[in-house]
């Protein structure tokens, strides 16, 4: 306020001085136009000329203004009605997130009276469709957003999702890679592709999906190893089925290795190809990092067959096991080894290394065998193992290690890319 009556001031003490400066100046300005005379002091002239400036200023205001008080009239209209559309828009989009899909649905209809059709409302639409167990409602909102170039992945994305969930993973999957065609740098959508390409055996595919899903971050780093790991494994055994030389089937392998050392079937797979290559010392070396992440009796036993298979080799074992700190699954299966040599003060010694948390039925029954086989000499007195009370405490042991699914915990007679009960991938490891 006090800037504008200052402003006002100058302005008048301006005009003043140019009022004074006018008035003290001579000088007559004559006109004579069609017979008329004029004759007026030309500081007069000047003042009239500035009035009829300034009269012609304020007279083009005051048309613009009439003429702009329908366009501010209808803009403050459709302003108001745009930011009622945003705000329905808001709590249809909150709606939609916490599930309330007829709240979502009704804010969306709202949204779309005030805004149009733009490409929120369409996809909070869509949403709100599917919520409410419309999915008709919500192909048709989806098919309109793929139509449209700035919108088609986010409708390709949601017809491969209505697609997967009606079982049509034909149609899932043509969605799916044409939305990942356009946006490959999504993870949530990569991640739903990368378990449809899986599904069916497309190795290159998945694997290319996983590689943007792995960003995701409801995937963790185990289930991201343990994805590739998989995926390469499944890949190296089609190379396989289709008879491919095995120099290039190793390489896939590697690449699986990578991943995970420990994936058991990824290990014995690499240790046979090794052997066929005649690179022993090789299959050995992946054998052994491989009992070094999981010591799974399978990888035990192969690394005992490519030692040799006898009491040398059966040295050389238990000696790798107690470098490696004497893992219970590793202690047992060595013990059984030493069963076959009749190492019964070996047995023994192994077995007590087993902590009492890891004696599950799996000791025991070793232990069972061990006091049925083992003769009177290899034990003092008290000593002797008693069968009968080793059978008893395999009956009331817990079970053993075995491979297990990590979503659903069901339980396999072995290793399988996918879960036979729930259907995921790379999710089955010895647990």
């Amino acid at each position: 306020m006090l800037k504008r009556l200052i402003t006002i001031a100058l302005l008048l003490v301006i005009a003043g001085f140019v009022a004074s400066f006018l008035r003290d100046q001579e000088g007559t300005t004559v006109l004579e136009w069609m017979g008329w005379r004029i004759e007026a002091k030309t500081s007069l002239l000047i003042v009239i000329a500035i009035a009829l400036v300034w009269l012609v200023i304020v007279i083009d205001r005051i048309i613009g203004m009439v003429t702009r008080l329908p366009g501010r009239f209808s803009g403050a209209i459709n302003e108001r009605r745009q930011k009622q559309g945003h705000h329905a828009l808001a709590i249809g989009l909150v709606a939609a997130s916490a599930g309330d899909g007829r709240e979502a649905l009704r804010q969306a209809k709202k949204a779309k009276r005030l805004m149009g059709a733009e490409p929120l409302t369409e996809l909070l639409q869509a949403q709100a469709a599917g919520l409410t167990g419309d999915p008709d409602a919500a192909r048709r909102y989806f098919e309109n957003l793929s139509q449209e170039k700035e919108t088609a992945f986010f409708g390709k994305a949601g017809l491969m999702r209505l697609d997967a969930e009606r079982g049509d993973d034909k149609a899932a999957l043509a969605m799916g890679r044409e939305a990942f065609r356009l946006n490959n740098k999504t993870p949530s959508m990569a991640k739903a592709l990368y378990a449809l390409e899986a599904r069916h055996g497309h190795w290159d595919n998945a694997i290319e999906a996983l590689s943007v899903a792995e960003r995701d971050p409801s995937m963790s780093a185990q289930s991201v190893q343990a994805g590739f790991a998989t995926l390469y494994y499944c890949q190296a055994l089609a190379l396989i089925h289709e008879e491919v030389k095995d120099q290039i089937v190793i390489k896939t392998l590697v690449k699986g290795l990578g991943h995970d050392p420990g994936l058991a079937p990824l290990v014995l797979a690499s240790a046979d190809c090794y052997q066929r290559l005649g690179k022993t010392k090789k299959a050995q070396s992946v054998l052994e990092t491989g009992f070094k992440k999981n010591p799974n009796p399978e990888i035990c036993l192969k690394l005992f067959e490519i030692m040799g298979e006898d009491e040398k080799a059966l040295a050389a074992l238990i000696r790798f096991a107690e470098k490696n700190g004497n893992p219970s699954d590793g202690l047992k299966t060595i013990a059984g080894l030493a069963l076959r040599f009749k190492l019964w003060g070996e047995v023994k010694r192994l077995l007590a290394l087993v902590p009492e948390d890891d004696q599950d039925l799996s000791y025991w029954q070793v232990y069972a065998s061990f006091a049925e086989h083992a003769d009177d000499e290899s034990h003092e007195g008290e000593d002797r193992p008693d069968r009968g009370y080793a059978l008893m405490m395999a009956a009331q042991a817990k079970r053993p290690l075995g491979w297990t699914c990590q979503e659903c915990h069901h339980s396999h007679q072995e290793w399988a890319p996918h879960c036979d009960n729930c259907g995921y991938f790379a999710s089955v490891a010895w647990r």
